[in-house]
């Protein structure tokens, strides 16, 4: 079944399957030792493990420095010009009144 719907996804165009992890089908007990067929079936179902995780983390860098870059330009105005205290006052009551207090 993992194959047929794995192979479905791939029919579909998906280039990414979100999906968590039942720690009960790799620790069956709750403790001791792992299962190994449960560890085949993560196993089979990542594909290239040595290296997606990496990537995916990657690419997650990339989203978040992509978003941070658009806020800071999109709300340069709510950084104080200085460090002087009027600045840093104003800054803070503008930001009180953008979010709402």
């Amino acid at each position: 079944m993992l194959q047929e719907d794995v192979g479905l996804m791939a029919e579909m165009g998906l280039n990414a399957y979100r999906f968590s992890i039942s720690w009960s089908r790799l620790i069956p007990n709750g403790k001791g030792p792992i299962n190994p067929k449960g560890l085949d079936y993560y196993n089979n179902l990542m594909g290239n493990s040595s290296t997606e995780p990496y990537i995916a983390a990657h690419n997650i860098l990339l989203s978040h420095a992509s978003a941070a870059t658009l806020y800071r330009k999109k709300y340069q105005g709510m950084l104080p010009q200085t460090n002087a205290t009027e600045d840093l006052s104003a800054t803070q009551r503008a930001h009180d009144l953008w979010m709402g207090w």
